[in-house]
């Protein structure tokens, strides 16, 4: 579950020193008895944001001039991202939690989670994320 909310916020713009650590669920019902409570995920991630004068930085680094633009994103049953339909109350909770902390426009969501249940669930999310540009490469080759 970490490694998949890690690719995923480095594949929506968040700084590649993304940290999620995962607080296994409390003690069991009995044998095939649900979780008294689901696991928790914290969180710390920069990503691109657009300037308040009233922020201040949390992290060393955060807040300095990043170049960034949209760029369009989905987050959809994907086997090349491991991305399975048992993610879905995954994706759920991460576009009602996580999502709205980045700065994001015309997204578009069609998510149902049927709790424990790999038939019925299915998830779609798309939209544009502010993501930094990469800097250009220099080339160590001569222009001809």
């Amino acid at each position: 579950m970490s490694d998949q909310l890690r690719a995923i916020l480095r594949n929506l713009g968040a700084r590649h020193d993304v940290r999620a650590i995962v607080v296994p669920c409390d003690d069991f019902g009995g044998p095939g008895a649900p979780p008294t409570r689901s696991p928790t995920v914290h969180l710390d991630f920069s990503a691109p944001s657009m300037p308040d004068a009233a922020d201040k930085p949390l992290h060393p680094g955060d807040l300095a001039p990043v170049a960034a633009q949209f760029a369009e994103f989905s987050l959809a049953t994907d086997a090349f991202r491991n991305m399975e339909p048992g993610d879905c109350e995954l994706v759920e909770e991460f576009v009602r939690q996580v999502l709205p902390k980045l700065v994001t426009r015309n997204v578009r969501k069609d998510v149902t989670c049927i709790p424990h249940q790999l038939s019925g669930s299915h998830y779609w999310v798309r939209g544009e994320v502010l993501k930094p540009v990469a800097p250009a490469r220099a080339s160590g080759a001569p222009q001809r």
